[in-house]
């Protein structure tokens, strides 16, 4: 073979590898989709905390006003404020077990291992966090099915330890995921992944 069409013939091998090379590194890598589920993450993620926080000003509410000596009558005056509550810790859930499926899905995609180790925390997070506010939930619920103050209080007593239980793995998730970002900060250049 003569020396210019072998060099023509390396030149096209190589870039033909160049170019293999960077179809499946970029073509391959679905980034863009995951910080667009991300995205969607954080709105339902905002949605999610918008509820549990009025939900909780109707809940503080409601254990603020409700006494003893007047259960009976306090729990018939507080009803619409229970339910209300009730339903809003339930959308609170809701959303955040929605924030925690778009970031599953986006773990499943291709991306960096770091980023899909922060997606797959950011996931788990959420799922304890619907459950904490399934948790919350029964809070004004025990209000609107105890018969006196002192259902009530078992009821509330038994539930605290769910509650605060959740709270403390939410938590620990939420800085592992958090610890994997901040250690990776250069593979998280360009991701939407700060909630």
């Amino acid at each position: 073979m003569n020396p210019q069409t072998k060099r023509n013939t390396l030149l096209a091998l190589t870039l033909l590898i160049g170019f293999v090379l960077a179809c499946s590194s970029t073509g391959g890598d679905e980034t863009d989709k995951a910080n667009s589920l991300v995205a969607e993450a954080n709105t339902a993620i905002e949605a999610g905390n918008k509820a549990a926080i009025e939900a909780g000003k109707k809940n503080d509410k409601i254990f603020g006003e409700i006494n003893d000596d007047s259960f009976a009558e306090d729990k018939e005056r507080l009803k619409a404020a229970a339910k209300e509550a009730v339903d809003g810790f339930t959308q609170g859930a809701e959303k955040f077990r929605e924030a925690a499926k778009k970031f599953e899905e986006a773990s499943k995609l291709k991306v960096n291992d770091k980023f899909k180790e922060y997606l797959q925390l950011k996931s788990q997070e959420f799922n304890k966090n619907a459950e904490q506010m399934e948790a919350a939930r029964a809070m004004p619920q025990a209000v609107l099915d105890s018969d006196d103050a002192d259902a009530l209080r078992q009821k509330i007593k038994d539930n605290k330890a769910r509650y605060d239980k959740l709270e403390k793995e939410a938590k620990e998730l939420s800085d592992k995921a958090e610890k994997v970002r901040a250690e990776n900060k250069d593979k998280f250049q360009g991701n939407s992944a700060n909630k």
